[in-house]
């Protein structure tokens, strides 16, 4: 008499449920923390671009006896206000890569057109229909403003306008010589810019005149700081602070 002796090893189906079950639950204690890891990562990055932008603005000044270069900002996130030579015309290949502007986490903001702030070659009418004169450092043909979600504060003059500073805040520095080790050089923008418009071109912030009550988004969580002396960091939520005034009106208090 012979015994026939089974081969059959396949997964039964409880066994399938359980191993799919352990899986799901794996992957719902892991998200987060990859989550948390990739946002890491990219601030990292975004502070690369900052200390990249502190190396290029001082490495021109020290050529250029010491001295930044001219801007006619009104806001502090425009690397270009017409003026020709621009920052970006003399920064731009020669002391940095285009690429070093563009943040990874605000290149993800929803309120954007145009890959404003996910691209270095966009254009923008930003509200003004037909009218494409804001875009990015490699946009073909250059346009007016050349914006970013970058601050400068380097050679910043509100367009003329009176700057107040608070928080111990020197004023934007023209040269080397102005520039101290704690003097606030980069960081993104958030700002109340009238009554129904705010600007949050910041980490997980909404993007460009986006409308509502300021300081309500609750998305924000920190603000990349690059200083004076070259060390850069981030500031949580609940340190930033109206740090930048400018009129009429209250038209523009900055917050980092």
């Amino acid at each position: 008499m012979k015994l026939r002796m089974s081969n059959h090893c396949g997964f039964t189906l409880v066994e399938l449920l359980v191993v799919i079950t352990t899986i799901v639950v794996l992957l719902a204690l892991l998200t987060p923390a990859m989550d948390k890891a990739i946002y890491r990562a990219e601030q990292v990055r975004c502070l690369a671009n900052i200390k990249g932008q502190y190396t290029a603005i001082t490495t021109y000044a020290f050529d250029n006896k010491r001295s930044y270069f001219y801007r006619n900002a009104s806001a502090p996130t425009y690397q270009r206000t017409g003026e020709t030579p621009s920052p970006v015309d003399l920064l731009k290949s020669k002391y940095m890569p285009a690429a070093m502007i563009i943040c990874p986490i605000v290149a993800g903001v929803p309120s954007q057109d145009n890959g404003a702030f996910k691209r270095t070659d966009w254009r923008s009418e930003f509200g003004n229909v037909g009218d494409l004169s804001w875009g990015g450092w490699d946009a073909d043909p250059q346009p007016f403003h050349i914006y970013s979600a970058y601050m400068w504060m380097a050679a910043y003059n509100a367009g003329g306008e009176p700057i107040t500073m608070y928080e111990d805040e020197g004023k934007p520095p023209r040269s080397i010589r102005e520039t101290h080790p704690k003097t606030t050089l980069f960081t993104h923008r958030y700002n109340e810019h009238n009554s129904n418009s705010i600007h949050e071109e910041c980490h997980n912030g909404r993007g460009t005149g986006v409308s509502g009550t300021f300081a309500t988004n609750p998305e924000i969580t920190d603000m990349p700081i690059g200083f004076g002396d070259g060390s850069a960091t981030y500031r949580t939520r609940d340190e930033f602070k109206l740090r930048m005034f400018i009129p009429p009106g209250g038209l523009r208090n900055f917050y980092w």
